[in-house]
């Protein structure tokens, strides 16, 4: 069957462009994940994991996290029962 036939059943003339787009569907594909390959090699060189272990803290033990100082006067919201009673 000739795909430019127009004396061809639909049907297949169907199933032929489905057949071609799923090929380019996967081409693409395919081209997506090298270059996404390509970026992570680039990214993850040795060189630049070395500077990233340097940047890290040190792991002498965890870090406590940081709290936020305590404020004297907490304003009461808008729509709280004693705005509402006042």
């Amino acid at each position: 069957m000739n795909a430019t036939d127009t004396r061809t059943d639909p049907l297949s003339t169907l199933a032929l462009a489905e057949d071609a787009f799923q090929r380019a569907r996967a081409r693409l594909k395919e081209a997506e994940a090298d270059r996404y390959a390509s970026i992570w090699a680039a990214l993850t060189t040795a060189e630049d994991l070395t500077k990233l272990r340097a940047a890290l803290p040190d792991r002498d033990g965890p870090v406590p996290p940081r709290r936020c100082p305590p404020t004297r006067h907490r304003r009461q919201p808008l729509h709280s029962a004693r705005a509402l009673r006042s």
